[in-house]
């Protein structure tokens, strides 16, 4: 997602190829949505597929007031969370099976905001 694209968690998990049938997704929530990346947390729970949270919208640069939600989720292969480099904020994959990075031609380590 480039700055200035406005996306929602719900398409960023999808592209990755999130499993909704395994998965569960934890938020912490942080005052009205805002600032994510640098605000404290002010409460954790647990979010049902059906929660607006997974299509609030944010943007993806420094300059976007609702930023990507404080959140990690998890499949039966991945766990998924928001990183950021720069302003620009997108979500990461990491497989809980590392001996997929061992083919890495297909599978490169995550290394987020480099």
């Amino acid at each position: 997602m480039g700055i200035g694209e406005k996306t929602t968690l719900r398409k960023e998990l999808n592209k990755l190829g999130f499993d909704w049938k395994s998965g569960r997704i934890l938020v912490q929530e942080v005052f009205e949505n805002m600032w994510n990346a640098w605000s404290e947390p002010i409460g954790a729970r647990w979010v049902d597929f059906d929660d607006p949270i997974l299509d609030l919208e944010f943007g993806g640069g420094w300059r976007d007031e609702v930023q990507c939600p404080r959140f990690i989720a998890e499949d039966k292969e991945a766990i998924y969370f928001p990183a950021q480099y720069d302003g620009n904020t997108w979500v990461e994959k990491v497989y809980k099976d590392i001996s997929k990075y061992l083919d890495w031609r297909n599978y490169e380590s995550p290394y987020p905001g480099a």
